[in-house]
């Protein structure tokens, strides 16, 4: 397997608590596109992670999906209070179609594609047999109307183009009032013609209705986890880290369950108790929204 993270901008200290929390659990082939070469972190992500470092501004050199993304880029909305991601509209589009790039380059096979801000909590190996058997799988979020590619899975080099053919077919005709790859993504999977092309992971244990949950027999966070373990992200509290608190936007109220950390094997890892069957469940992922992920992590960072 191949694991890509990416990040466009100045990377931020998360980056080594996201790589540190997947190096636990994953020994294979790490990659990270960025364009902040000269960031402290580059050193200690090559050196210290084994991760291979890809250069962003000569990946994306005369691609073809790119430079039609770019020629839509005044359409996606900028939020100033993201201050270094204030293009996280754009860039969370972008990430998709530089990671195809990459993956072309190097015939890449079996890749799982991390957003920054989310830890992981077993050996992906552990998936892949199930992942294999669409070319995507990625979450739905539990709001039934998103979907979350915070984790990705993508089987071959393949396998991304129905999904990035669509993605320039929203952005150039306007399909919503404003841009969001969680929206494109959602519509996209509304599409019967698509319905062989991915695979929704489990993000809960009731309600299987396509039995993805009895497949992997543990469950992916999205979102709504995350949030209420380790905290909604700080321009929406106003600076104040709030733990505990349901995500409105959710249909799941993370409030009426148990959650434990537990150890195992010496690694601390999140588990959601099923009532009607006594055991506990593993939470494969957290998307920490907070960016607080040492708040998550199986064993504190060692500098």
């Amino acid at each position: 397997m191949n694991i890509i993270y990416s990040f466009v901008g100045k990377l931020p200290n998360y980056i080594i608590e996201s790589v540190y929390q997947t190096r636990l659990y994953f020994k294979d082939n790490i990659y990270l596109i960025t364009d902040d070469l000269n960031s402290d972190f580059i050193e200690i992500l090559e050196n210290k992670y084994n991760v291979k470092i890809i250069n962003y501004i000569e990946l994306i050199r005369d691609d073809i999906y790119i430079n039609k993304l770019k020629e839509n880029i005044n359409k996606f909305v900028i939020d100033p209070r993201l201050e270094d991601r204030k293009n996280l509209f754009y860039t969370s589009f972008e990430r998709l179609f530089i990671n195809n790039i990459l993956i072309n380059r190097y015939n890449l096979e079996n890749i799982l594609s991390i957003e920054i801000d989310n830890l992981i909590y077993d050996s992906p190996y552990k998936w892949l047999d199930e992942f294999k058997k669409t070319p995507l799988a990625f979450m739905e979020l539990t709001n039934k109307q998103m979907c979350s590619i915070g984790i990705i899975y993508i089987r071959d080099k393949t396998s991304l183009k129905n999904l990035l053919d669509y993605m320039i077919i929203y952005i150039s005709n306007n399909l919503d009032t404003y841009f969001s790859e969680m929206r494109c993504i959602y519509k996209y999977i509304c599409i019967e013609e698509h319905k062989n092309t991915f695979q929704l992971l489990p993000n809960f244990y009731k309600d299987d209705k396509d039995g993805n949950y009895d497949k992997y027999k543990s469950i992916f966070d999205p979102l709504s986890i995350g949030i209420f373990l380790c905290g909604a992200d700080l321009i929406h509290t106003n600076g104040k880290l709030e733990l505990y608190q349901d995500n409105n936007y959710s249909y799941i109220k993370c409030s009426d369950y148990k959650f434990e950390w537990l150890i195992i094997d010496g690694l601390k890892k999140p588990y959601i108790f099923d009532e009607e069957n006594n055991k506990w469940i593993l939470i494969n992922n957290l998307h920490i929204h907070s960016k607080q992920l040492y708040l998550g992590l199986s064993k504190p960072y060692e500098i």
